[in-house]
């Protein structure tokens, strides 16, 4: 092969920019869809303590009107 001037490789340090991208972007999807799946998490135990309380709070109020 012919070397003309200062030609140098380029194709190594290229690949190795787009490799180190993509894997921050990954790492960054992996971060947003981690803290997704928690937020869903405590977005299910808050409906679940909403309708116990309301379930609750409906037997109570049966309860009190029912005196005999």
């Amino acid at each position: 092969m012919n070397n003309y001037g200062n030609e140098q490789g380029i194709a190594l340090p290229l690949v190795l920019i787009f490799s180190a991208a993509f894997s921050v972007l990954a790492l960054g999807m992996l971060i947003v869809a981690i803290d997704e799946m928690r937020l869903a998490g405590n977005f299910e135990h808050g409906v679940r303590a909403f309708y116990l309380a309301e379930a609750a709070a409906n037997e109570a109020a049966a309860g009190w009107w029912d005196t005999g």
